[in-house]
C-alpha cells in the first residue's frame, strides 16, 4: 500500500494559510472601500451607487456580502491546507506502526515531545497532540487506557540488551512488550520488529491559531481544532476504501477586517481515491457553520452555511436564513473555482455575484 502523501518535514509556508498573505481581488477591495468605477461610464462622470441586497429580512449593499463570501474561502481552503499537511505526520506515523518494521526516529523530523502519554508535536502554526489508546487489554493496560509509555523508544519493549559470545542477543521483556507482533531481529543492538497494530488506535488532535494578513490593513485569525481517532488495525482498509478521515469542532475564524466571525460546529473529512492504484487521493469535506456579521455598528447579520469542499472538485456552499437550513431558508449557493482563489454566488433570485482573493506572497 502506497500512502498519499511523501513524509518530509512540513515547513510553516507549506501550511496554506499559515505564513501566507492573502488579499481581497481588487474588485472586492474596490466595493469594500465604497469606491469602483463602472467600466460603460464616461470619465468625470459619478460612480453608480452599490447595488443594495436584501438577504433574511435584512437590507445591506452588495460588497457586505462580497465580504463575507470571501471570509468563507478562506476558513475553508485553510481546512484543506491544514487537512492536507497534518495527514503528512500520519500518514508517516502510521507507515511505522503498520506498514513497516516500527521506526524509532519517526518523530525526528519534527519538533515533538513526549510526556505522560502525550506526543506533542509542533508543525508550523500548529500543535498537534498525539495518543496510544489501548483496544484491548495488553500487559499493564486495560482496553481505553492511554499507552503511558513512549512507543518510540526501545526500552518500552525489550531491556537489559545484551551481545552474548555466540552472536545471539538477550534481553529482558519491557512494558509494551506485548505490543510486538512476531520475532525481533536486531541491528547493532538495536531490535526491529513490527507493531501488533490491532492492539492500540491512534487519538490525534490538532489545534492551532493562524494568523493570515489579509490585504494591508489587518491580520486575521483562525482558531482551529482537527481530531480523528484511527484504528490501526484497519488501517490498510481505510486508506484503501478512503474511510479514513478528520473533524473539526471549536473551530472559529474572526476577521477584523471583513467585520466577520465564523464558527464551525459540524465538520468531517475524509481521503477519497482517484484511482486503483492507492498513489492518488483527495481530501472531500462537509461542514456546517454560522457566520455572524456586522452591518452597522449595533446592527448584526447572521447566516448558516452548508457547505461540501474537495481538493480536486473545489466547492460548494449553500447559505440559509435559519440554522435548520431547509429549502425554504435558502438565500442562494456559491461556487468556488478549483484554484481556491474566487468564484460565485448563486442567489435564489437568479443574481450572480463574483467575491474571492488571491494569495501575493509567503
Amino acid at each position: 500500500m502506497s500512502f498519499p502523501f511523501r513524509a518530509r518535514r512540513v515547513r510553516p509556508r507549506d501550511l496554506g494559510l499559515s505564513g501566507r498573505a492573502f488579499a481581497v481581488l481588487l474588485s472586492v477591495l474596490l466595493f469594500a472601500c465604497g469606491k469602483g468605477s463602472d467600466p460603460s461610464t464616461s470619465p468625470g462622470t459619478e460612480t453608480p451607487a452599490p447595488r443594495i441586497l436584501t438577504l433574511c429580512s435584512t437590507t445591506m449593499p452588495e460588497w457586505k456580502l462580497v465580504q463575507m463570501l470571501s471570509g468563507n474561502l478562506v476558513i475553508v481552503e485553510g481546512f484543506k491546507a491544514d487537512g492536507v499537511s497534518a495527514s503528512e505526520i500520519i500518514t508517516n506515523l502510521v507507515a511505522s506502526f503498520v506498514i513497516n518494521t516500527l521506526d524509532f526516529f519517526a518523530l525526528d523530523d519534527w519538533d515533538a515531545r513526549f510526556s505522560s502519554g502525550v506526543y506533542r508535536i509542533r508543525n508550523g502554526g500548529n500543535d498537534f497532540e498525539m495518543r496510544i489508546i489501548a483496544r484491548e487489554d495488553f500487559g499493564d493496560y486495560q482496553a481505553g487506557d492511554t499507552v503511558k509509555h513512549n512507543l518510540f523508544s526501545p526500552s518500552s519493549f525489550v531491556t537489559g540488551v545484551k551481545a552474548n559470545l555466540s552472536g545471539s542477543v538477550s534481553y529482558d521483556r519491557g512494558p509494551l512488550f506485548s505490543l510486538v507482533s512476531g520475532s525481533i531481529s536486531w541491528k547493532n543492538l538495536e531490535p526491529r520488529f513490527r507493531l501488533d497494530a490491532g492492539k492500540i488506535s491512534l487519538s490525534f488532535v490538532s489545534t492551532g491559531l493562524w494568523r493570515t494578513p489579509f490585504w494591508f490593513l489587518t491580520r486575521d485569525s483562525i482558531l482551529s481544532r482537527m481530531s480523528t481517532e484511527i484504528d490501526l488495525g484497519s488501517l490498510k482498509s481505510d486508506f484503501k476504501n478512503g474511510r479514513l478521515g478528520f473533524s473539526y469542532d471549536s473551530t472559529r475564524y474572526t476577521s477584523r477586517y471583513l467585520d466577520i466571525e465564523q464558527s464551525v460546529y459540524d465538520s468531517w473529512w475524509q481521503m477519497s481515491p482517484l484511482d486503483s492504484t492507492g498513489r492518488r487521493w483527495s481530501w472531500e469535506g462537509n461542514y456546517r457553520s454560522r457566520v455572524d456579521k456586522t452591518l452597522i455598528p449595533g446592527q448584526p447579520f447572521r447566516v448558516y452555511i452548508n457547505g461540501h469542499a474537495s481538493t480536486v472538485n473545489g466547492n460548494r456552499t449553500g447559505y440559509y436564513c435559519d440554522g435548520a437550513m431547509t429549502a425554504a431558508d435558502s438565500i442562494g449557493f456559491t461556487v468556488d473555482d478549483t484554484s481556491g482563489t474566487w468564484g460565485y454566488f448563486k442567489s435564489i433570485h437568479g443574481d450572480s455575484i463574483a467575491y474571492g482573493y488571491i494569495p501575493v506572497g509567503k
